[in-house]
């Protein structure tokens, strides 16, 4: 018996699966903190939502929502491709909110 299934007092399968989420929680922490992961400037997003049809209102609501829901630092003028990807679902669901058809611009 496995010291995860020991502790846990769960069948051997359950402990299995459950070092299989920490095995992947930790392969995502790896990526999510490497330096030299890609960036997305401000500019590029701004650029980006006007393209698929935001107006400049639309524009500032979403990146406000995009700050106030991934981390960033104070000042910084660009976010990792990672907090872009954590942050992208609640992203297209305030597009869908302000009636913007997002998905056809891709």
């Amino acid at each position: 018996m496995s010291r995860v299934a020991a502790l846990l007092s769960v069948p051997p399968h359950k402990a299995r699966r459950l070092r299989r989420v920490g095995d992947a929680a930790a392969l995502f922490d790896a990526i999510a903190t490497r330096p030299a992961q890609p960036r997305v400037s401000e500019v590029e997003l701004r650029l980006w939502l006007a393209g698929s049809g935001c107006s400049a209102s639309e524009v500032e609501r979403v990146l406000r929502l995009l700050r106030g829901l991934v981390a960033r630092d104070e000042g910084a003028e660009f976010l990792t491709c990672w907090q872009f990807v954590a942050g992208w679902p609640w992203v297209t669901h305030a597009l869908e909110v302000y009636g913007i058809d997002w998905a056809s611009a891709l």
